[in-house]
């Protein structure tokens, strides 16, 4: 089966790792947009076999062993040296004193409803 009807994916700071390669690879399709105040977050590694680090008071620390890299052996939703990375919003909710107050007071859930209005 094949779905063309309109896809809106709702990402922020807070879409990370897994959640990162669907945006990342349905970005650009015709019928997409990609929604969010934030980019995604930029930690879209790959695990085959992780990297183990065992701490103090039997702690350990897993940590991706790959990248994930594109045609041009270029890495693809990972930070880079400088912290840029993840997946960039077709549509940037502006994030200013009201979008914050409406997101983080009032607790309205802004990538939702300017997905309702995008897609209508």
């Amino acid at each position: 089966p094949i779905y063309n009807g309109k896809i809106a994916i709702l990402i922020n700071s807070q879409t990370i790792s897994t959640g990162e390669g669907l945006p990342l690879v349905l970005k650009g399709l015709p019928n997409v947009k990609i929604i969010g105040l934030t980019p995604t977050n930029g930690s879209f590694g790959v695990v085959t076999n992780a990297i183990a680090i065992n701490m103090p008071e039997g702690f350990t620390v897993r940590l991706p062993d790959g990248r994930s890299l594109n045609q041009h052996y270029e890495i693809q939703g990972d930070s880079d040296y400088s912290g840029n990375g993840g997946v960039v919003p077709d549509i940037q909710i502006p994030l200013n004193r009201n979008t914050f107050i409406a997101k983080y007071v009032d607790g309205i859930d802004l990538e939702l409803e300017y997905a309702m209005n995008v897609m209508h």
